[in-house]
């Protein structure tokens, strides 16, 4: 019986290392992923299309179809403030936060 139980214990501490991926990207990635996407669609929605220099410009370094670039001015990068989880993300990986500089 306390084999069993013992064997079942370590099954269950084995699925985190088994599976750490999915959770992963379960937990902390496609939630972070769908916020950007939101972020994203709604500066394609506002956002001014590259005048004719700047289209100059972007097919000269290389991009593809520069048409589709959307300038967004903004007073601040946008921050997932209501979502505790998406911040903690955010500024563990760099990508937000107070003294992130962002000059895309």
């Amino acid at each position: 019986m306390k084999s069993k139980f013992l064997l079942c214990g370590l099954a269950v501490l084995a699925l985190p290392f088994v599976f750490h991926q999915k959770i992963i990207e379960f937990t902390f990635v496609n939630p972070y992923a769908e916020w950007a996407e939101k972020i994203d669609t709604e500066g394609l929605q506002v956002g001014h299309p590259l005048d004719q220099k700047h289209l100059d410009i972007a097919k000269e370094i290389g991009i593809k179809n520069p048409e589709k670039i959307r300038l967004v001015y903004v007073d601040e990068v946008p921050f997932p403030r209501e979502n505790s989880l998406l911040k903690f993300i955010g500024e563990t990986a760099g990508l937000i936060g107070d003294g992130v500089v962002n000059n895309a």
